[in-house]
């Protein structure tokens, strides 16, 4: 009999247990990805900024985005006394910079090339006579090009927090750092 009621009470603990190691979300969240440098030049940990406590930081190693669950098992915290520098980029960043660059260059590239180009003459050289509107598509995706670029590397700038393992240093940063973590934006 004790038996029975061992096996049935460590039936019913177990996946509650196994339940609690993981958070599921459907809210839509920015994710920050997190390089924590223990000096200026030594990198710590990598991965996704989690949360802020008092006296330390917790960084999520793994993060599977196609069934939006956070592995509990997979957090780390760090210490704040052990922390020189932290730097955070949104997840997505590049890609939408480059995105957002492309149309901006290609929307300006194309204004240009119609307030720029005239219509050619038939007695002017071979390339002179290209249609107006290929000089303004051709001057489009040119400025497209140099506009995604433009947006790849504005989207791959980081943040960066002195922290200098220091608890009041981390104070000032930490208000701005909050909404980049992932528990604050569930929370809000």
């Amino acid at each position: 009999m004790k038996k029975v009621v061992l096996i049935i009470l460590l039936g019913s603990v177990i996946p509650t247990v196994a339940f609690a190691q993981s958070i599921t979300f459907n809210k839509k969240i920015k994710f920050y990805q997190t390089w924590i440098y223990q000096h200026k030049d030594t990198l710590l940990m990598k991965g996704f900024l989690y949360e802020l406590k008092d006296s330390s930081i917790v960084v999520l190693n793994k993060f599977i985005e196609s069934n939006h669950e956070i592995k509990l098992d997979n957090l780390t915290e760090i210490p704040i006394k052990k922390i020189e520098l932290i730097k955070t980029r949104n997840k997505k960043g590049i890609s939408t910079g480059t995105v957002a660059g492309i149309f901006c260059g290609l929307g300006l590239g194309l204004i240009a090339g119609a307030l720029i180009y005239e219509p050619a003459n038939s007695d002017s050289e071979p390339l002179d006579r290209l249609d107006k509107g290929a000089k303004v598509v051709v001057t489009g995706i040119a400025s497209a090009l140099v506009g995604g670029v433009i947006g790849a590397v504005l989207g791959s700038s980081k943040y960066r927090y002195e922290i200098n393992k220091n608890w009041n240093d981390y104070m000032l940063n930490g208000k701005s750092m909050l909404n980049k973590s992932i528990l604050y934006q569930l929370q809000n």
